[in-house]
């Protein structure tokens, strides 16, 4: 396709694919012979519901949890695109997917670690083969709320530990500078000093020697969080970018700080992560109130002056 010449992010653009990919699974386990509206909203419908098959979706058993709308909403835009693509080419006449409606826009749920989660996490971490690489994958994304993309994309020449930051790749190929703090900066130095790497070399690598790749940072997150037994939140990659939002800005950061630290393009964005900071704040007053756990505060009831 023409993503290679609009300079689409190598991520962007192998999302693509196997989005493409899937659709072509789903159009020949059908037996389809033509590809309409019918057929695209009968592949959304399977989209939706595939993971309460048996097989898992995409005939895939580990495809068995609900897809989030943010998923959606990316199916419908990539598809779209591939049919506008068809239809410039002249390959067809007309784009099925016109007929097909967005996804209504809501964003999904934020739900952070909580300070005891992200420590069993870590201590879990330090029980792994590799727990110095774990450790300073944890910390590296709790600290600097990058991306998973972003993360598996750092060489050595990205880091500068001197000055505490790292140089990140985001979406769109659009380049940040993000900080990090003394002891995330003390977990990176003590994992590099397992390897001499050159300048080019990945930051983190499998047990291979190679670069770590995304699936491979999920996984470990996904047994890290089975050994923690954390419960009652998503164990991923993208939850520490969620934790890291919150924390900021509980911890006295400022939203605008935070939408450039996180890559946003749009303070919309960031200002769902306002609104539950702000959420938790009071939370935390009502539990916590100085005046409301005083317990010898003399208080006199008084009555409402007459008018």
């Amino acid at each position: 396709m023409d993503g290679e010449i609009a300079q689409h992010s190598k991520d962007t653009l192998a999302n693509r694919r196997l989005i493409i990919r899937n659709l072509l699974w789903f159009l020949r386990r059908e037996k389809f012979e033509t590809v309409g509206h019918q057929e695209l909203r009968r592949f959304f419908r399977y989209f939706h519901n595939a993971h309460e098959e048996a097989g898992g979706r995409w005939g895939n058993p580990q495809e068995k949890t609900p897809v989030k709308p943010s998923t959606v909403a990316s199916y419908h835009r990539h598809i779209r695109t591939f049919f506008r693509w068809l239809v410039a080419g002249e390959y067809i006449a007309s784009s099925p997917m016109e007929k097909i409606a967005p996804p209504i826009d809501r964003p999904d749920e934020i739900q952070p670690f909580s300070e005891e989660q992200v420590s069993a996490l870590v201590k879990a971490a330090q029980e792994t083969l590799t727990p110095k690489r774990d450790v300073a994958i944890l910390l590296f994304l709790l600290d600097t709320g990058v991306r998973l993309t972003e993360l598996c994309g750092l060489r050595r020449k990205d880091i500068d530990l001197p000055s505490r930051t790292a140089h990140v790749v985001g979406k769109g190929n659009k380049a940040r500078n993000v900080p990090m703090g003394l002891k995330t900066l003390q977990a990176l130095r003590d994992y590099l000093k397992e390897e001499k790497r050159e300048e080019d070399d990945p930051i983190f690598l499998s047990k291979r020697g190679e670069a770590l790749r995304l699936s491979g940072v999920q996984q470990l997150i996904d047994r890290l969080g089975d050994a923690s037994e954390v419960r009652g939140v998503r164990c991923s990659p993208h939850t520490f970018r969620h934790t890291f939002a919150v924390l900021f800005l509980r911890n006295g950061g400022n939203q605008f700080t935070l939408m450039r630290i996180l890559g946003h393009t749009d303070l919309r964005m960031t200002s769902r992560y306002v609104s539950l900071a702000q959420a938790d704040i009071e939370n935390q007053h009502r539990a916590y109130s100085p005046v409301d756990n005083m317990k010898k505060i003399p208080l006199r009831r008084t009555k409402a002056a007459r008018g």
